[in-house]
């Protein structure tokens, strides 16, 4: 989920592994506040609108003091569901040496459950294999859900910035990039070269565009390679230099927004993913941090991308869903996710009324 979740009670559903009926492969996993257990149908009926999960796992993470007045809230609640399965495990705090602890509905027998089932003792998490990609990665889980939106908060803008402006010079170099695709095909080879402005000074006029594509004069190419340097250039000082100090970059920051604002200059960036999957997410989540709507959108989406090509799972899926709120027409967002979601499920739930999933 990218965090540790509290005081929360988690559905994870499961569907039948390539119609296996012994293996399942995880779906989706919705948390709930423990206070909004009267709405728990809510959160079932996301993940089973388009299908009704095979197996269900519930989680109740709270202090060992509400577990007994909680879970019967929840029993309560769950007998209005259809689910596939009533167990349900307690667990204080998700962390080592904590104890999990299987609860079940009145009158259900525990016999049919090994010990290892009944309860026991949390691993370290950091040596399971859901782990290892983020721990290659040097990331590790929020320890709260507060601490993971930090990663996502705006905390700072574009100094200067006109979109109005921005949409044109976005469109030129747009342009521009349909016009010279061999000047952005060579991206890995290119060497960053230090002061260079970005291309193409001038940007079309509205009425322009309305009508034709721009005419870049006798230095079409040398623009076009000059643009795909400063790309390159921004990936590099997204790789090499501390990012918080890369926020800062105005020019970087500048030209990451440009690029969220055409679809052929986000094609550029999606394309360089591939061999600057580092340098590529961290420009676009410096971005996100730096601008608003549909522009921080597609920055969100970009980064989600990245994390997807990380094996970040979990971070992908939060922010896609960030992106989607910010823009549901995002079409690159919307495949995203139903990607990131077996059974291709693209409902989502109203944080406000969910604890924040």
């Amino acid at each position: 989920m990218g965090f540790y979740p509290t005081d929360s009670v988690l559905l994870a559903s499961f569907a039948k592994f390539r119609g296996s009926e012994d293996n399942h492969a995880l779906t989706s996993v919705v948390r709930v506040d423990t206070g909004d257990i009267p709405r728990l149908d809510l959160a079932y009926e996301s993940i089973s609108s388009q299908r009704t999960p095979d197996l269900v796992l519930i989680y109740l993470i709270c202090p060992t003091s509400e577990r007994d007045a909680l879970a019967k809230s929840l029993w309560q609640k769950l007998q209005s569901l259809d689910l596939p399965s009533p167990a349900m495990w307690h667990v204080e705090e998700i962390k080592y040496e904590e104890r999990y602890q299987l609860m079940l509905p009145p009158n259900e027998s525990y016999e049919a459950y090994s010990d290892i089932w009944r309860g026991g003792i949390l691993p370290r998490i950091t040596e399971s294999a859901t782990m290892r990609n983020l721990i290659m990665e040097d990331e590790l889980p929020a320890v709260s859900r507060e601490e993971l939106l930090k990663i996502y908060s705006q905390d700072r803008s574009i100094e200067g910035f006109d979109e109005e402006q921005a949409e044109m010079r976005a469109y030129t170099l747009g342009c521009l990039v349909e016009n010279f695709p061999e000047a952005f095909s060579v991206l890995d080879y290119l060497i960053p070269v230090p002061g260079i402005g970005m291309a193409v000074s001038a940007p079309l006029d509205w009425d322009e565009k309305k009508d034709r594509k721009p005419d870049f004069g006798p230095r079409a190419k040398e623009d076009a390679h000059v643009l795909a340097h400063d790309i390159f250039s921004a990936i590099d000082r997204a790789e090499n230099e501390d990012f918080d100090k890369f926020c800062g970059d105005i020019q970087a920051m500048t030209l990451g927004a440009l690029c969220c604002m055409d679809h052929r200059l986000s094609n550029v960036v999606l394309f360089a993913t591939d061999n600057h999957i580092r340098g590529v997410g961290d420009w676009m989540l410096a971005v996100a941090k730096t601008t608003g709507g549909a522009i921080r959108a597609r920055a969100l989406t970009l980064y989600a991308h990245s994390c997807i090509g990380r094996g970040l799972s979990s971070f992908a899926l939060f922010t896609v869903k960030l992106a989607l709120e910010l823009n549901p027409d995002d079409m690159l967002a919307r495949t995203l996710w139903k990607l990131l979601n077996l059974e291709d499920r693209g409902q989502t739930i109203d944080p406000r009324y969910l604890g924040d999933f």
